[in-house]
């Protein structure tokens, strides 16, 4: 955070960049503040140091099919969503399902439109490897950087 601080305010730069910058600040004070209400709030809440939560928190949530994960965010207050094959609740356990939500299709509600021109592909093996993080990061870090302030100037 401290370094996309000082970038915003010292470097000149073009109004694209500017909201890159702005958004790479509130990214990072995000996942800080996140982290902090993890260690803090939900966390103590699941280890039992801290009484159960009784009321949901207003965040993204997880999905899961390990009852273990549902025991613990449901334990904290946040939001979880419980996935299991169809044929299991065809059991004589009671269960409470509030709803069954009707399944949507990303193309129906985002834009799923190739880009023009396109972007280049950054990794092209198995989802499943770990190379695949260390890929993303090392790309991430050449994609819209700020310019270099002093790379224009003429030598004199």
């Amino acid at each position: 955070m401290q370094d996309a601080f000082v970038r915003l305010s010292s470097l000149k730069t073009t109004f694209t960049e500017m909201r890159f910058g702005l958004t790479k600040f509130q990214c990072y004070f995000l996942e800080v503040r996140s982290c902090l209400d993890y260690l803090l709030l939900y966390k103590p809440r699941m280890d039992s140091q801290k009484p159960a939560a009784t009321t949901v928190a207003n965040c993204i949530g997880v999905f899961t099919n390990i009852a273990r994960i549902v025991q613990d965010f449901h334990t904290a207050g946040l939001p979880v969503w419980f996935l299991r094959p169809k044929k299991s609740w065809e059991t004589p356990i009671t269960c409470n399902i509030l709803e069954i939500v009707p399944h949507v299709s990303p193309a129906d509600i985002l834009c799923v439109s190739e880009h023009d021109p396109p972007f280049p592909s950054i990794y092209c093996v198995y989802m499943t490897s770990y190379q695949r993080h260390a890929t993303i990061l090392a790309y991430s870090r050449t994609w819209l950087v700020f310019k270099d302030p002093f790379e224009n100037r003429s030598k004199g």
